[in-house]
C-alpha cells in the first residue's frame, strides 16, 4: 500500500535512540526514516501481530518500530531497537 506517504513523526524517546548511535548507524536509520516519508513500506518491513497499524523496518542491526495511519497520510515512530531475540516481544502501545 504505497499510497500512505506523508508526515512522519518522531518523538522525543525515539530521537534519544537515535542520538545515542554511531555516525554511520544514524546515517543509515535517518536515511531509512526520510524515505517513510514517500513509501513507509519500502524496504524490509513486516507488519507486527500485535496491532493493525504496527510495523517494523529492519536496518542493518536496528529495528524502527512505528504504526501506520493511512487515512491521516501519518507514521508515527514508536521505537528505535537494537535487534535482539524479544526486539518485537515487549513492544508497548503508545497510540
Amino acid at each position: 500500500t504505497a499510497g500512505a506517504a506523508g508526515s512522519v513523526s518522531v518523538p522525543k524517546s525515539a530521537q534519544k535512540q537515535l542520538d545515542k548511535l554511531s555516525a554511520h548507524d544514524f546515517d543509515r536509520l535517518d536515511a531509512a526514516i526520510v524515505g517513510m516519508h514517500v513509501d513507509p513500506f519500502a524496504g524490509d518491513v513486516v507488519h507486527l501481530t500485535n496491532a493493525d497499524t504496527a510495523y517494523g523496518l529492519r536496518v542493518s542491526d536496528y529495528r524502527i518500530l512505528f504504526d501506520v495511519f493511512c487515512d491521516r497520510r501519518h507514521q508515527s515512530i514508536a521505537a528505535i531497537l537494537c535487534r535482539t531475540s524479544t526486539t518485537y516481544r515487549k513492544r508497548h502501545r503508545q497510540v
